[in-house]
């Protein structure tokens, strides 16, 4: 996760006008954490294709990686087209896939580190200033959003595009009963 990671045209390019960024730009220099904190933390399409890129080299082995691993993990309904999660009519699941999914990644405590981050700072680069980040799960953030939170929710991702209504992925632990609750 400290892997240093640059920004390519390529792979901001791949992400739709329309979509949630946090306007990373081209030559841009940040380690694999901080764009995960940007992907989660600041709902950043730009950073999901920065990171694909990275990880698979293009964003087709990517996405080839992410539907391999979703039928290695049992998922029927599920079919990626891109990393950024965005529309694409031929991008499927279900709920039941996706809570297997969140299920795995709880496998990994500083993924469910920044699953769980209400505010986060990305230190500056060697392009941007330092970006401040505030989740928009709700029922993580205390302070802005009090009717919402919820203390024993542990991570969240929510999701919404033009063409779907919105989604949550939510993770909560109570006592010793972990629970991943899904909504598409």
């Amino acid at each position: 996760l400290d892997e240093v990671v640059t920004v390519t045209a390529t792979a901001l390019d791949a992400v739709p006008r329309s979509a949630m960024k946090v306007k990373l730009q081209v030559g841009e220099q940040m380690t694999l954490r901080n764009l995960l904190y940007c992907m989660i933390v600041g709902s950043g399409n730009d950073a999901a294709t920065v990171i694909a890129e990275h990880i698979g080299g293009n964003q087709q082995k990517f996405v080839e990686m992410m539907n391999k691993r979703a039928k290695e993990l049992g998922c029927t309904g599920t079919t990626f087209m891109n990393a950024h999660g965005l529309h694409d009519p031929k991008q499927v699941t279900t709920a039941r896939d996706m809570a297997k999914i969140t299920t795995k990644v709880l496998d990994y405590p500083e993924f469910m580190t920044i699953f769980g981050t209400d505010k986060y700072s990305v230190p500056a680069t060697n392009t941007s200033a330092a970006r401040y980040l505030i989740t928009v799960n709700y029922m993580l953030d205390i302070e802005y959003r009090f009717s919402f939170y919820n203390s024993k929710v542990t991570g969240g991702r929510t999701g919404i595009t033009e063409f779907d209504e919105r989604c949550l992925v939510v993770t909560a632990q109570d006592d010793d009963s972990t629970f991943v609750g899904v909504i598409l």
